[in-house]
């Protein structure tokens, strides 16, 4: 090869792996060569800073030996790029690929950044977005697309969700190609819902369903609702089951409320029943029913509340009145006249029995025509008036208004209405101190027995028997002597006190005190009673006037003897 200078040399269109390049080895004076394979192949290292292989325009940019098997490349000394032994490949920088379509050849794709975009145009917009998504290829491709038309993300397979799926406040899940199912939570509120109009609601299970409450922590699981399979459907409340469906019905525990009621077979209720708050109640602890109350204190109790002025008819005292039909046994009504009643009619008339409240006399039960007196009162305190309603005391009362009327009779009712038939009448007269005014006893058409208003005891025959007969008698003996006590016996005249009111006249007779000292056994001792039939204390003394009699018997029979004694002695004498 001849001499050239080296600016004369062609250019080489290509190089050989033969071919030489010389080098100038500064050190040693010389000129070496080396082959274009060496010359390509043997570079220094390089950094980032200053790339081993650079631009000669810009240094900075090139490539590097980053590290072991790892060749990297920088721009403006910065490393951008590195390829390692494994050919990893890290980019340090964005990745922009144009072209229709991006291949990457790996099983697994990692990505350090949070964000991929998709549709990044130019001009981004929802119809640049629309059908954008991700494509998963395989024996059919499973695709997430976005759908403008919608304004939603359209999955073409199912989806399972390992952790939470969060929908925020008033979003919904919408099942249904019309949206007929919406899951949602709004102002505070929880809604499953069907929209379809002809859409039913159908939650299945295999085993049992249940619905329950939790806390606000999301503890402390109450079952509302529980559904067994093959079994009960039961309803709780406050965690205590009330409602259970069974194979023959249903079992409630606890009372059942509700504004109407049909049954169609029969009732077996083993608790409790009540019907419009107290209209009807049985109550089955205490085995009572009650109408119109749910405090009943007998087996059957019937209640009305009249809070009207009277009870029925008109006035303060009010009369039965004919407003009320049926039975009423209660009355809470505090004004005068209520009263608790049975009530029928017979015709135009109406008639009652009932109890009542008339003005400090509370709780009597009467009998009583429509607007009439009561015909029939048997009060609180076990009195009967007859003919009035007014009290006397602690007696009974039988009234008339007519003169010269009985005004209680007891008569054979096979019989008419004559004295001859009575067996007992009380009989007033116009005049209180009238003879007429007298307590009658008739047996049959015998001889009456009359007590008279001025004390008189008579009879028609005269006759006052006792029981005598010997076959009722024991320690039959002689009586001792009676002499002494009736010879001790003061006989006195005297006048009972005029506000006793009783016999005027003067009276002939013994007095019991002083009777006492003489023969006890003639005296006794009732006790006195108060209004109400108590004993006071004190005592009312009066006398045995049959004992008496007979104590007089037995002295004139003592008498009688002396003097035929005291005959004979004189007879004897005159014979002398």
């Amino acid at each position: 090869m001849s001499n050239k200078k080296i600016t004369e040399l062609n250019a080489a269109s290509s190089l050989a792996a033969t071919d030489v390049v010389p080098v100038v080895d500064v050190s040693a004076d010389e000129t070496k060569k080396i082959t274009a394979t060496d010359l390509f192949r043997t570079l220094p290292d390089g950094t980032a800073a200053a790339p081993a292989l650079a631009f000669s325009s810009d240094a900075a940019n090139g490539v590097y030996l980053a590290g072991t098997d790892t060749v990297g490349i920088s721009t403006g000394g910065t490393q951008r790029v590195t390829v390692d032994g494994s050919g990893n490949v890290s980019i340090s920088g964005d990745l922009t690929v144009s072209g229709a379509t991006t291949t990457v050849e790996s099983t697994t794709v990692t990505i350090d950044d949070k964000n991929i975009e998709l549709g990044s145009v130019a001009s981004p917009s929802n119809t640049t977005a629309d059908g954008g998504g991700i494509t998963l290829k395989g024996g059919t491709d499973k695709t997430i697309k976005w759908i403008n038309s919608t304004g939603y993300w359209t999955f073409n397979t199912g989806i399972e969700v390992g952790g939470h799926l969060q929908i925020d406040d008033s979003n919904e899940i919408r099942v249904g190609t019309g949206q007929d199912l919406k899951i949602f939570h709004a102002s505070g509120e929880n809604f499953i819902r069907g929209n379809a109009s002809a859409s039913p609601l159908y939650i299945d299970c295999c085993e049992n369903l249940n619905v329950r409450h939790l806390d606000t922590d999301g503890g402390n699981a109450e079952t509302m609702i529980k559904a067994v399979g093959d079994g009960a459907v039961e309803l709780y409340n406050n965690g205590a089951k009330k409602f259970e469906t069974k194979s023959d019905g249903i079992d409630v525990t606890g009372e059942v409320q509700c504004d109407s009621l049909d049954v169609d077979g029969g009732a077996d209720i083993s608790g409790s029943l009540t019907v419009d708050s107290g209209t009807f109640h049985v109550d089955s602890t205490n085995n009572r029913v009650g109408v119109g109350t749910t405090s009943m204190y007998q087996p059957f109790e019937v209640k009305f509340t009249d809070s009207a002025t009277s009870f029925g008819g008109t006035g303060a005292g009010g009369d039965w009145g004919a407003g009320s039909r049926g039975m009423l046994l209660e009355n809470e009504s505090t004004v005068v006249g209520a009263k608790a009643l049975v009530q029928y009619r017979v015709g135009d008339a109406d008639y009652f029995a009932g109890i009542q409240r008339v003005g400090s006399n509370s709780g009597s039960f009467i009998f009583q025509r429509e607007n009439n007196s009561p015909d029939v009162t048997f009060t609180s305190g076990g009195l009967v008036y007859a003919g009035t309603t007014t009290a006397d005391g602690s007696a009974h009362v039988f009234a008339t208004s007519a003169p010269s009327s009985y005004a209680f009779k007891i008569h054979n009712t096979n019989s008419n209405n004559s004295v001859a038939t009575l067996g007992l009448k009380i009989k007033y007269d116009v005049s209180p101190n009238d003879t007429n005014n007298a307590i009658e006893l008739q047996v049959g058409n015998g001889s009456p027995f009359v007590v008279r208003n001025n004390g008189n005891v008579q009879n028609t025959n005269g006759s006052f028997t006792n029981f005598s007969d010997a076959r009722y008698k024991e320690n039959i003996v002689d009586a001792s002597s009676q002499w002494e006590d009736i010879k001790n016996t003061r006989i006195r005249k005297w006048n009972f006190k005029p506000e006793l009111g009783w016999a005027t006249h003067t009276m002939l007779g013994p007095v019991a005190q002083e009777l006492e000292l003489v023969s006890p056994g003639l005296v006794i001792d009732n006790p006195v009673l108060d209004d109400d039939n108590n004993p006071t204390g004190e005592v009312q003394k009066s006398v045995n006037q049959s004992i008496l009699y007979m104590k007089a018997v037995k002295a004139l029979q003592e008498a009688m003897a002396r003097i035929e004694e005291l005959e004979a002695k004189v007879a004897a004498l005159e014979a002398s």
